[in-house]
């Protein structure tokens, strides 16, 4: 395990303690992919998903709701959504639906490629 200053496990161990991992939503405790932390101490929330195979809708529909959610608990969150190999139209339209979905700052949604 590769350990750099301020993430031993200790460190995590520690963090974990401080009930800011996770969002306890409904009873079910809601994670993150990845959350950056500022030297400041501000968090930025990172949801990445894949929009593979058969349940294209339902991913992006968990994806938003994350990322909504996260926002009771971080200072900024992105969405990350990759499309795989998703036709142009596809992408273009998916970035029109989060210019309009995303208009508070404090969250944006990224379509990649």
């Amino acid at each position: 395990m590769l350990e750099r200053l301020g993430r031993s496990k200790d460190a995590w161990d520690k963090f974990l303690k401080t009930g800011k991992v996770d969002l306890s939503v409904l009873g079910a405790n809601k994670r993150l992919d990845l959350v950056v932390r500022h030297p400041t101490g501000k968090t930025i929330g990172i949801e990445v998903e894949c929009l593979v195979g058969k349940t294209l809708a339902n991913a992006l529909i968990i994806g938003i709701g994350q990322a909504v959610l996260a926002l009771g608990h971080r200072d900024r969150v992105l969405l990350v959504v990759h499309c795989g190999k998703r036709p142009s139209g596809q992408r273009k339209s998916l970035r029109r639906l989060g210019r309009k979905i995303f208009t508070d700052p404090r969250i944006r949604m990224i379509v990649v490629p």
